[in-house]
């Protein structure tokens, strides 16, 4: 059955994010580092990984799929990152759509 202006199309709920996490004053890359990944209009969906041993990690987005009447939005949506990982400090950081992209977050140790 097909309704004249719908149409179903995956939507993110939850950005995707490809990342190095290193250590901020050595810059060498930190294993087993926890991400926690959400989306800014959809906080209570979370999406979690964890870093190799070269301190990269890449979290796939969370999606559903969805029937709408006009056009929607296909790109993962700004969201926010939280890392953490033992002997750090938690850091929070915005995270956006960008196809390519690899930012390094940099923990800080804690004191």
């Amino acid at each position: 059955m097909s309704v004249a202006g719908c149409s179903s199309g995956l939507i993110y709920d939850t950005p995707y994010l490809r990342t190095q996490i290193v250590d901020a004053q050595t810059r060498q890359p930190i294993e087993s580092a926890r991400i926690e990944v959400w989306a800014v209009r959809r906080e209570d969906v979370v999406a979690r990984g964890a870093t190799d041993s070269q301190g990269q990690v890449f979290v796939a987005p969370l999606t559903h799929k969805a029937y709408r009447f006009g056009p929607y939005d296909t790109y993962p949506p700004p969201g926010r990152v939280r890392v953490s990982a033992s002997g750090y400090l938690v850091t929070e950081a915005a995270v956006s759509f960008g196809a390519g992209r690899t930012p390094t977050i940099a923990l800080v140790p804690a004191t």
